[in-house]
């Protein structure tokens, strides 16, 4: 059984929201922290009128996790036996935010 592959339209149009979704959060980000918030996700849902499920989603955890608001998943989750193989863009955006987040702390 082959996969069926989504129309290229179709393929663009999900890229475009994806992105214009979060260029609205990092806006919101950028808006909350110029105004000196401790930025929550209820926070940025009031302010972007997205939803909570919209936070979960990988591309938008991502920004999240850069910009210090959600802690990266290899630090919530404790080791478990069954590693899966991880992206490493994901990995080092984690890292990187975690980083960052741990700078700004300590200023």
């Amino acid at each position: 059984m082959t996969k069926k592959k989504l129309p290229q339209p179709l393929v663009e149009k999900q890229e475009q929201t994806r992105n214009n979704t979060i260029e609205i959060v990092t806006s919101a980000i950028v808006e909350l922290e110029a105004q000196g918030y401790s930025i929550k996700i209820r926070d940025l849902m009031e302010v972007t009128g997205l939803s909570r499920s919209v936070f979960a989603k990988p591309h938008i955890r991502k920004v999240l996790v850069e910009y210090g608001i959600s802690k990266p998943a290899w630090v919530e989750s404790p080791t478990t036996s069954k590693r899966k193989p991880r992206d490493i863009t994901t990995l080092l955006a984690e890292k990187d935010g975690y980083i960052q987040r741990l700078l700004t702390e300590n200023e």
